[in-house]
């Protein structure tokens, strides 16, 4: 978040955007990121903190996209932070052949979702 709106290379004119590429099942949270906790458990830190970072991230205007991966990912909990961050939401899973095209499929189709910005 600080790269894109803090740091010398972010630009305040420029569309911010995140892609959020995992299986879904958080197990270490920003503030006690020492600490691995059980990848499904509901209401441990690192689920709770995936949610308020995807909720300060969009908060500060960022868009995010996520992906899940693998055929046991967390996709309701994914499409969860999709929805809070404004974005959408992406699956791919399968063979490594399968997997790979449909990886190719969804970023074309991310690649084309760069919202529009004119500016003077």
């Amino acid at each position: 978040m600080d790269v894109l709106t803090k740091s010398d290379m972010a630009r305040s004119y420029a569309a911010k955007i995140m892609i959020l590429l995992t299986d879904g099942k958080p197990n270490k949270a920003r503030i006690t990121s020492s600490q691995t906790y059980p990848e499904l458990c509901q209401t441990c830190p690192p689920r709770v903190d995936a949610i308020a970072a995807t909720q300060d991230a969009h908060n500060l205007g960022i868009r995010i996209y996520t992906l899940s991966v693998g055929a046991n990912a967390d996709v309701p909990f994914m499409e969860q932070l999709a929805q809070i961050g404004g974005g959408e939401h992406f699956h791919a899973e399968g063979s490594v052949e399968a997997y790979k095209q449909q990886l190719q499929d969804i970023f074309q189709k991310l690649g084309g979702k760069r919202p529009l910005m004119l500016i003077q």
